[in-house]
């Protein structure tokens, strides 16, 4: 074999190796994208199980902690992983504050039939909003949470319905932009097709907004918060918590300053005039 011929097959054989890697993550990019657990989730009080129906026919079991009395409730989306109970504890101050708290459960996940797709998973976190309304409780009078992933359901939620607040916590411009930071070696931003567009939607969003990001993030860099946070609509808030990762937020004050947002929503307190407000800690 001649050096020319040497190389070439190095060459052919290198750029077939990458033609499947390509291929390899286009093909299984839902299954790097959502990592549910298939195991039903065990509640306990104050949540409670309640199903719903989607517009695309799927019967889901979500989670529902019922507060006396109370006019507000929080609509949680979770991320890509696990299940809806490993997120109940979370959000059970929000119910001890006096809200209403459902937490919205996945097709595919935590026993529920179906596979998750974008479309699928804004369904499921829509179908639980209607509810909610059933219940007395309508969109204007429900502030959604969206957690990573579940920011993307979250945002496309509230450019969709009239809500009273949206909270994300470790939001993103778009699932491509991640994709592409991690997969750095790679088109992903053309290969990905469930896009979580949220920069794009944020912008007819008019609820006041919450957005809580670690500075030491490495699962969606910060700087991709901060140009979903520049593209949304006043009044919204940025808080930061310096060091923390793409989890440690909500538990190094990021409970706090969502419990004191949902106070001024409840209030109404939340001048669509406001400026842009600022929280470092």
């Amino acid at each position: 074999m001649s050096l020319m011929t040497g190389v070439a097959w190095t060459v052919a054989t290198g750029m077939g190796l990458y033609g499947l890697l390509v291929s390899g993550l286009h093909l299984g990019q839902r299954r790097l994208l959502y990592r549910p657990n298939p195991e039903p989730p065990r509640l306990s009080a104050p949540y409670e199980s309640i199903g719903t129906r989607t517009a695309d026919g799927v019967t889901l079991r979500h989670a529902l902690a019922s507060a006396d009395s109370a006019d507000f409730g929080v609509l949680a989306c979770h991320g890509n992983a696990g299940h809806l109970g490993h997120r109940l504890d979370k959000f059970a101050p929000l119910h001890a504050a006096g809200w209403n708290v459902a937490v919205v459960g996945y097709r595919g996940f935590g026993g529920n039939p179906g596979q998750p797709s974008e479309a699928g998973l804004i369904a499921d976190a829509e179908s639980v909003l209607e509810r909610l309304a059933v219940l007395g409780i309508p969109p204007e009078r429900v502030v959604l949470y969206g957690e990573s992933l579940g920011t993307g359901v979250a945002t496309a939620l509230a450019a969709r319905r009239p809500v009273a607040g949206l909270v994300l916590e470790g939001g993103f411009t778009a699932i491509a932009d991640v994709a592409q930071r991690h997969y750095w070696y790679v088109p992903a931003r053309r290969l990905v097709r469930d896009r979580f567009e949220s920069r794009a939607r944020i912008r007819t969003v008019t609820a006041p907004l919450l957005m809580l990001h670690g500075t030491a993030d490495s699962v969606v860099p910060p700087d991709l918060g901060e140009r979903l946070f520049a593209a949304a609509n006043a009044p919204k808030t940025w808080h930061s918590v310096r060091g923390a990762g793409h989890t440690g937020v909500w538990d190094q004050g990021g409970r706090e300053a969502t419990l004191r947002f949902l106070a001024r929503v409840a209030g109404g307190n939340a001048s669509r005039a406001a400026q842009p407000a600022l929280e470092r800690v």
